[in-house]
């Protein structure tokens, strides 16, 4: 459940972001990703690992562990993957400072989103928020065919502005993606793994 208290540290969160001028996604964005991931992990019934790749200082992060942490899924994990070190290291701090979190552990990973897919295990993710650079959309959902479990939700920030280049639109509107689009301000789109 989405309290006061955890809304205050999201608040928090963005206004350094926003202080620091680091990007992150609108509150609109975060409560779509609150509630497509506590959806998913819902139903799943188990532990689940997900990851936050570009995750900055960790707005979007929050958001997506707030959510594993209400559902009855059991201890899960997200990897909050940021190649910046200087983020990562203000991430890491934010992290530790955070008493949101019972049941989900946030794992900060300093490294390039591409390669920290790469290093991972086949079907190994469950769930996925993607803003890193647009031009490499294309090639993470392709990796990500490989990384996420069938059933799997991968989101997508950025599906208008800045708009990603065409060749990602080609490669997640073919199976094995069934996809669509949440017309927020600046365009979250959800892609599902097709099972």
């Amino acid at each position: 459940m989405l309290t006061d208290e955890f809304l205050r540290a999201s608040e928090k969160v963005r206004g350094e972001s926003y202080r620091l001028g680091i990007p992150s996604i609108d509150p609109e964005d975060g409560y779509h990703i609150y509630s497509i991931a506590f959806t998913y992990a819902s139903t799943s019934g188990r532990r689940l690992r997900a990851a936050d790749l570009g995750a900055g200082i960790g707005y979007s992060t929050i958001w997506m562990a707030k959510a594993l942490e209400d559902a009855p899924a059991g201890d899960s994990e997200v990897s909050a993957v940021e190649v910046d070190p200087w983020r990562a290291e203000r991430l890491a701090k934010l992290v530790s400072s955070l008493k949101l979190f019972e049941r989900v552990r946030i794992r900060v990973v300093r490294q390039d989103a591409l390669e920290f897919l790469k290093e991972l295990d086949d079907v190994s993710l469950d769930l996925v928020f993607v803003d890193v650079d647009k031009w490499e959309y294309p090639d993470v959902a392709r990796v990500l065919e490989e990384k996420l479990r069938k059933g799997g939700i991968a989101i997508f920030h950025n599906a208008y502005v800045p708009a990603p280049p065409e060749e990602f639109f080609q490669v997640i509107s073919r199976p094995p993606w069934t996809s669509t689009v949440i017309p927020t301000r600046l365009g979250l789109l959800v892609a599902v793994l097709s099972s």
